[in-house]
């Protein structure tokens, strides 16, 4: 068994506190903002890691690595057969692949700047 009775209550209830925020967020309530930064590192960070590739494969890689560090992780948890950081690992990941659409950061980013989609769109036009 992994871990104690006490363990599994409190894995329990972040489920359900999860899956209540989850609800408001559904609902149009409330935001995943307690987990935008952990989004904004990974996605600076590919911005970084990506450099190489060109000022258009740079911008993209911000929002490429902010969704593939969240799969690979829950991968690695399903691997080692631990559902419960899979489960927590495929929540910050829908909110890193909801966030990475042009429709979804609108309101939140300084007009039309060049970092993010709207980056990609102005390096390659209109065409994305």
């Amino acid at each position: 068994m992994n871990g104690g009775a006490a363990v599994g209550w409190v894995k329990a209830g972040v489920l359900l506190a999860l899956g209540l925020w989850g609800l408001l967020v559904a609902a149009g309530r409330a935001s995943w903002w307690f987990l935008d930064g952990v989004n904004l590192i990974f996605h600076e960070a590919g911005h970084l890691i990506f450099w190489v590739g060109g000022e258009f494969v740079s911008i993209l890689g911000g929002s490429v690595l902010q969704v593939l560090v969240p799969a690979a992780c829950a991968i690695a948890f399903v691997w080692q057969h631990q559902p419960f950081g899979a489960g927590l690992c495929g929540i910050i990941f829908e909110v890193a692949y909801r966030s990475r659409r042009p429709s979804a950061t609108r309101g939140r980013r300084a007009g039309r700047s060049r970092h993010g989609w709207w980056g990609a769109r102005a390096v390659k036009g209109s065409r994305l």
